[in-house]
């Protein structure tokens, strides 16, 4: 087709309705054709010239037309202004989420050693702790059957006094053993104590270690979403490549709402884990090694803390991609 026939019957769609959006399709189209957009444009308006030139009815044109001819180039100009600078700010996105995705890729890396720090933590803490409770019960029983021997020989003795006629007793004698009986039942109560203590501690143990289970699925949890959310940003940007994503207006608000959902999804399960860590701080305060679990317990929570926010800004820093593409359709 002749470029002044194509200029007219671009002139003729953009008065039937077709609208800026068309043309600039078909502007884009003819751009991937010829090389860019810049020289299709020159190229047109010079063969818009010749065209003119050599039209028998050139000096009988009206300046109707002459304007029209005019507000179609100012179109195409415009239109390629636009486009240069959606390419400026996809380039800048796109810098930008490498570096962003770099970042992540550090955090990432911080929050698993992280978390194979306080498994280690925990594991020595659970070992201390099997430790003592060992050492203690090794203790209790030798008392105990210390104790029960002690109890088994005052008994024989006071069945061998019952026994024996009526005699003189030592008041001496007789206030030690009430003494004895009293510390005998005294010991009993501690023992008893004691034993209870003893299963707090293990049921402790047992929801610390549940404690851990839930705080590691949720991890596993958090870094499939974090997987699934940058395949999404993967999709989006390949979209956004396309020239027939400038007709999808629907396609692509509802694409940054999923994006805004999976980040929500991710912030919340980050918070999630943050209160499982410090439930499990919480629960293992009173056994050994506090200290440490603590600080282990800390750093984790920080670096959680730091990895959703990252998440947010990034969700943030694509939106307005998705935004503008929308301006423009």
């Amino acid at each position: 087709m002749p470029p002044y026939v194509y200029k007219l019957h671009g002139k003729a769609r953009l008065e039937n309705g077709y609208g800026r959006g068309s043309l600039l399709r078909e502007a884009l189209g003819e751009t991937d054709s010829s090389g860019s957009i810049s020289s299709h444009s020159e190229r047109y308006s010079d063969d818009q010239g010749e065209a003119l030139k050599g039209s028998p009815n050139h000096n009988e044109q009206s300046p109707e037309v002459t304007s029209k001819h005019i507000a179609n180039g100012e179109g195409w100009e415009k239109a390629e202004n636009e486009v240069t600078v959606l390419k400026q700010k996809l380039e800048a996105a796109v810098q930008q989420n490498s570096v962003l995705e770099e970042r992540a890729s550090h955090l990432d890396g911080a929050l698993k050693e992280c978390v194979r720090q306080l498994r280690q933590a925990r594991d020595e803490q659970e070992q201390k702790i099997n430790e003592a409770v060992e050492k203690k019960t090794r203790e209790w029983e030798s008392m105990k059957s210390e104790m029960e021997n002690q109890l088994a020989i005052l008994r024989s003795k006071a069945e061998a006094v019952k026994s024996e006629p009526p005699v003189h007793i030592d008041p001496v004698l007789l206030h030690k053993l009430e003494f004895l009986e009293k510390e005998n039942s005294a010991l009993k109560i501690e023992l008893m104590s004691q034993s209870e203590e003893l299963e707090i501690r293990a049921i402790e143990r047992d929801l610390s270690t549940q404690a851990a289970e839930t705080a590691s699925k949720q991890h596993l949890d958090s870094i499939k979403k974090v997987a699934k959310l940058e395949a999404e940003c993967r999709r989006l940007k390949a979209i956004v490549y396309k020239s027939s994503s400038l007709t999808d207006h629907k396609s692509a608000t509802a694409s940054s709402i999923y994006v805004e959902s999976l980040v929500d999804s991710q912030s919340d399960s980050g918070e999630q884990l943050n209160a499982v860590d410090i439930d499990t701080c919480k629960m293992g305060g009173s056994e050994p090694n506090k200290g440490d679990s603590n600080c282990s317990d800390s750093w984790a929570s920080a670096l959680i803390a730091e990895l959703d926010q990252f998440k947010n800004e990034k969700a943030f820093n694509r939106n307005p991609t998705a935004s503008l593409l929308s301006r423009l359709i």
